[in-house]
């Protein structure tokens, strides 16, 4: 889709230009806040926008896109049906193919041709209808608000109000939000994944106690056996008599008989 095609917008903020839908690919340039640019198409749900700025090409966040609508600055996720903004896909062969040929990332082309863009975390398909959607509803609730024209430190529709930015409190989280290390149903960083229903919770397990021995005094110890008390073939003095010696008197044989 050439340039004639696309609508004119601008930046509301320093945002990325990736040669991808995807903060993983490898950053083209950096669009300063304020910044025209031409929206070639976005994703179906606005998360990512083409873009062209002077002559570079690439993939920026859609929230950070917006254009001038009946006076007042208006929001690419939020008024996209209502300006007719193309519904575009992302073809890795042909994109890289036709815009970044000699880019210092050329050489990359291996490494990025297999690789499937993630969707942006938390961001779920846009409202139903034609527009216009509900302010900041791609998280959940209303967000930072443009600038329109008429309010104090309008300056074309490019900045953000000063002061904190709109929301809840420190420390509470509108619907959709979730504290961190906690997320919303069927969404979990990779590599994690929740519990079956009837998994045990970390907190549910028993640890076995250590075996327990005896102390030293209940051990048994077996009784040494007797010994058999030598015997003397010949005591002293006593040596076998000569099978003819005749008998002993009643007295006992003298020694040596």
């Amino acid at each position: 889709m050439g340039a004639a095609l696309a609508a004119p917008g601008f930046t509301t903020g320093n945002v990325n230009m990736r040669a991808g839908p995807d903060t993983a690919y490898p950053r083209v340039t950096v669009i300063p806040p304020g910044q025209p640019v031409e929206i070639v198409g976005c994703l179906y749900n606005q998360s990512w926008c083409d873009v062209i700025w002077g002559r570079a090409r690439g993939w920026v966040y859609g929230e950070y896109l917006g254009f001038a609508y009946q006076g007042r600055t208006v929001l690419v996720p939020e008024y996209a049906p209502v300006i007719g903004i193309p519904v575009v896909g992302f073809n890795f062969n042909n994109y890289w193919g036709t815009y970044y040929r000699g880019s210092p990332w050329w050489g990359q082309y291996g490494r990025w041709q297999y690789y499937q863009p993630r969707p942006r975390p938390g961001w779920g398909p846009p409202p139903p209808g034609p527009g216009p959607r509900p302010p900041g509803w791609w998280h959940g609730g209303p967000g930072p608000q443009p600038y329109y024209r008429g309010q104090p430190g309008w300056n074309g529709g490019y900045g953000r109000p000063p002061g904190p930015p709109p929301g809840p409190p420190p420390g509470q989280y509108p619907p959709g939000q979730y504290p961190p290390g906690q997320y919303a149903p069927g969404h979990y960083p990779q590599g994690q994944y929740p519990l079956a229903p009837n998994a045990p919770r970390p907190n549910q397990y028993q640890v076995a106690p250590p075996p327990q021995r005896p102390p030293p005094q209940q051990y048994q110890t077996a009784p040494n056996p007797p010994r058999p008390q030598p015997q003397l073939v010949n005591p002293q003095g006593q040596y076998p008599r000569a099978p003819n010696a005749p008998p002993c008197p009643p007295q006992g044989c003298p020694p040596g008989q």
